[in-house]
């Protein structure tokens, strides 16, 4: 007779106690998908100089109008918490302090490529679209291009755009156009 194996799904909460015991750090980088613990990939410049870039776009031209979060984790449900590159949520004067961040105040999230963006395109598009975020950016360093996802429905994003560094993309949510060049550098 065979047994079947079972997986322990960790949840959210699961998640934190993991961390408050100090089986996890908080300074590892790791992000819960689908109630597993993923360790996430090291920082190359590439990556962290876009992030960077990114930054002070957002943080310069929406003062009092989004809120610009880096690296910072998103429950998206009970057993998903990535840790996206960057996200806007609208703006609160309170930064949403004693609550975790929630998918319904994102307006955008942001994931930087540069040698993950199969995942990125897979698991973490799914992920998003299910949660009901209004934008998706994968932003392709290696080919200095930025896949921009929109109109979540059904569990999935109804349109994509690619977009060159020649162009601008204009978020969906805000009064708000950002040249890549910019963010490509």
């Amino acid at each position: 007779m065979e047994i079947a194996v079972k997986k322990k799904k960790f949840t959210v909460d699961d998640y934190y106690l993991l961390a408050e015991a100090g089986i996890i750090s908080y300074d590892d980088r790791v992000e819960l998908i689908n109630g597993e613990i993923i360790e996430m990939s090291p920082h190359n410049p590439p990556h962290s100089v876009c992030i960077s870039r990114l930054t002070m776009l957002f943080a310069s031209q929406l003062v009092g109008k989004a809120i610009v979060s880096v690296q910072l984790s998103l429950t998206l449900d009970n057993y998903n918490e990535p840790e996206p590159d960057l996200v806007l949520y609208k703006h609160r004067d309170d930064f949403y302090e004693g609550e975790r961040s929630k998918p319904e105040n994102a307006l955008l999230v942001v994931e930087v490529a540069n040698t993950t963006i199969k995942y990125d395109r897979g698991v973490k598009r799914e992920l998003y679209a299910k949660a009901g975020i209004p934008e998706y950016w994968i932003v392709d360093v290696k080919n200095q291009l930025l896949e921009r996802y929109t109109l979540p429905e059904k569990g999935q994003f109804s349109r994509k755009e690619i977009l060159d560094k020649k162009t601008s993309a204009k978020l969906s949510q805000l009064d708000f156009t950002v040249e890549l060049k910019k963010v490509f550098g």
